[in-house]
């Protein structure tokens, strides 16, 4: 088993259903390299691209690390006085707009690919 997995295991229910969704996603269709750094997962290509942190009080924040560099056409991410980093609030796998999302998570890829 690795870091990740071992993590998500110490979760409650909900976000263990989340980030494993995530987790799966990144590693299986995206091809990144998952690791725990600041005591939560971390995604990579070339450098790092996005990292899944538990909220306090309930769910899971998708954060990317060059939101400040991503289209956002939807308008769904939160920059909460962030300079660089970008984040979406997932309460539940059932509430989540995939599809702006996916377009969130792709874009991010290609801006680390061009770095």
């Amino acid at each position: 088993m690795n870091p990740v997995e071992s993590y998500i295991l110490k979760l409650s229910k909900e976000e263990q259903d989340i980030i494993h969704f995530f987790h799966s996603l990144f590693i299986n269709k995206y091809s990144l390299n998952s690791a725990i750094k600041w005591n939560v997962p971390t995604y990579k290509g070339n450098s790092l691209i996005c990292y899944l942190n538990p909220d306090k009080h309930t769910g899971i924040h998708l954060c990317f690390m060059q939101g400040h560099k991503l289209t956002d056409k939807n308008k769904i991410l939160e920059r909460k006085n962030r300079k660089l980093v970008a984040s979406y609030h997932i309460i539940s796998l059932e509430k989540i707009p995939y599809q702006a999302l996916l377009e969130c998570i792709e874009e991010a890829i290609l801006l680390d690919q061009k770095n």
